[in-house]
């Protein structure tokens, strides 16, 4: 199975589209599957819930994800994350514990906790300009969780200690369509450029989507390609919206050693012949990096070529960490996950059964 970190079971409870929703038996390598509007993106925001990080933290993370599905919203739009919490909610109902989201992740539980309607309503009335800069996010939430205002540079300065710059400044979720951007100069140089083995290792996986490349560096504040047989490099996003897509992707999965990284729609701009090599080149870095992978699509030929990597010799190894998760709508309008194993997969595959979408 996954590393001891890997989680298998997940709950959500008055989060977005989930109002009850459990899934369990999860692997390392865990494909989201099914129609609109099931919550396959959801999914993956409830796992950015950690009982080890801070509810600011969380939210923060929530931002991001938010502000990038709705990248030509205004500010005002944007701050209805903070100001109408039925963006977050599943109509704010009272749970067991009270009014607000509750995540479990295996054993553990997070939660976002709203005590009365006067912790609401302040939530609700306040006025927030600029909350999206770290700082202003901070005493935003500081000031709904803690109304006593004397602490506020004692709590500022502790979480300051807790976690160095890189890690308040970076999400483990890649957003559709995020290919290229100057982050990856970051992410390459502080995880990636630091041994030697790691660089050829990266260069070799890059190679499924630039076969000549025999050389990467920083430089000029970019990042550069050198291929076999030409003497000048070529800036990477000069590059097709497969390779800069990869790229992201082992510069993400080296981000989150040990732990979990989300990919929303990971067939976005990924031809369909080099769909097997690219899945094939995720699970072996995953696998390298010991990180615990969940991507969304509701393309049938990234299921199929999901399969078809773990028929290779070299994914054999991994099909026992492979997963689909299928979410399906209830006729009450609830989620519901079915979790197919590889051996469930392949029977559906050769049965013409079709695992995505439907209701139950």
């Amino acid at each position: 199975m996954a590393g001891e970190k890997h989680i298998k079971k997940l709950r959500i409870e008055n989060f977005k589209r989930f109002a009850d929703f459990e899934v369990d038996n999860m692997g390392q390598f865990n494909l989201i599957v099914g129609d609109n509007n099931t919550g396959k993106t959801s999914f993956l925001e409830a796992l950015l819930f950690d009982w080890e990080k801070h509810v600011w933290e969380i939210l923060w993370h929530l931002d991001y994800t938010f502000f990038n599905r709705n990248p030509s919203q205004d500010d005002t739009v944007i701050n209805n994350l903070f100001q109408n919490w039925g963006i977050l909610c599943n109509n704010l109902k009272h749970s067991a514990y009270g009014k607000g989201i509750r995540i479990w992740i295996d054993e553990w539980s997070c939660m976002i906790h709203f005590l009365n309607e006067g912790d609401l309503q302040f939530l609700n009335q306040l006025e927030v300009e600029s909350w999206h800069q770290l700082s202003d996010l901070k005493h935003f939430l500081y000031k709904i969780y803690n109304k006593d205002r004397e602490h506020s540079h004692e709590v500022t300065t502790t979480l300051q200690k807790r976690n160095s710059k890189l890690e308040l400044e970076y999400h483990p979720f890649i957003p559709f369509g995020n290919g290229y951007n100057n982050d990856l100069i970051k992410f390459f140089s502080q995880k990636i450029d630091i041994s030697r083995a790691k660089r050829t290792n990266f260069i070799q996986n890059l190679k499924t989507f630039i076969p000549k490349v025999d050389d990467v560096r920083i430089g000029n504040n970019t990042i550069n390609i050198y291929e076999e047989g030409r003497e000048t490099p070529m800036p990477l996003f000069t590059y097709g919206e497969g390779a800069n897509k990869l790229f992201r992707i082992l510069c993400e999965i080296a981000m989150n050693e040990g732990k979990r990284l989300m990919i929303d729609e990971i067939d976005a701009g990924i031809h369909y012949g080099r769909f097997k090599n690219f899945w094939s080149t995720i699970m072996k870095m995953a696998k390298a990096y010991d990180v615990q992978i969940f991507a969304t699509t509701h393309n049938q030929e990234c299921i199929s070529y999901f399969q078809e990597a773990l028929e290779e010799e070299e994914g054999e190894v991994y099909q026992d960490l492979a997963r689909v998760i299928a979410l399906k709508n209830r006729k009450d309008g609830s989620i519901r996950a079915r979790v197919y194993d590889y051996e469930q997969i392949a029977y559906a595959s050769d049965a013409e059964h079709e695992l995505r979408g439907g209701r139950v």
